[in-house]
């Protein structure tokens, strides 16, 4: 696979007037977080199969050189210092769009907050809320989830009850125990 860098077409660039220069190098700066937000479902999804493959985040961690809880964040699309985990809804409102049976009206709210979720810069907590409020009022009655992978499904139901606890305020902050996780020492 070619490295990104190698795609940019450096040469091509440094020959450019500054003012073309700098509108081009600006045009690919806009477009890196999409790349980045892109990969990153990709990998996401590519590890929750090999999760699914070997039913243990431990043997896909040690295949990844990472650790179990880094695959769990993975799969989940990272997180924030608040906890919330922006891919994770993400992607929760993209499967129901997918494979929802919306009401009129709902589909039009879930693009809506897909489009707040796509705005540059850091999301203020209110927009979290608002986007995990939007999920989690969803009917999962209104979602064929028959339909889905397990891996898709499994993703529903994480982004379901992550889109629930972030509209409570009761997401884990990074650095927080889970009480309910088991603790990897005891094992």
């Amino acid at each position: 696979m070619t490295p990104l860098r190698d795609l940019i077409p450096w040469d091509a660039l440094d020959c450019m007037e500054p003012l073309d220069r700098a509108r081009a190098a600006a045009a690919l700066l806009d477009e890196v977080p999409e790349i980045q937000r892109r990969l990153g479902q990709v990998r996401g999804m590519a590890v929750a199969q090999l999760r699914e493959q070997h039913n243990s985040s431990a043997v896909v961690a040690e295949l990844l050189g990472v650790s179990a809880a880094r695959v769990g964040q993975i799969i989940d699309g990272g997180g924030r210092g608040d906890g919330v985990r922006l891919g994770l809804l993400r992607d929760g409102l993209l499967l129901a769009l997918e494979f929802g049976r919306l009401q009129p009206g709902d589909d039009r709210k879930v693009q809506q907050a897909l489009e707040a979720l796509s705005r540059r810069g850091r999301k203020p907590p209110t927009v979290a809320r608002g986007v995990a409020t939007r999920l989690a009022t969803i009917r999962t009655s209104a979602v064929d989830t028959a339909a889905m992978t397990d891996t898709q499904r499994a993703l529903w139901q994480r982004a379901m009850a992550h889109a629930y606890d972030v509209m409570r305020g009761e997401q884990h902050r990074t650095g927080e125990v889970n009480e309910d996780w088991p603790n990897p020492i005891d094992r």
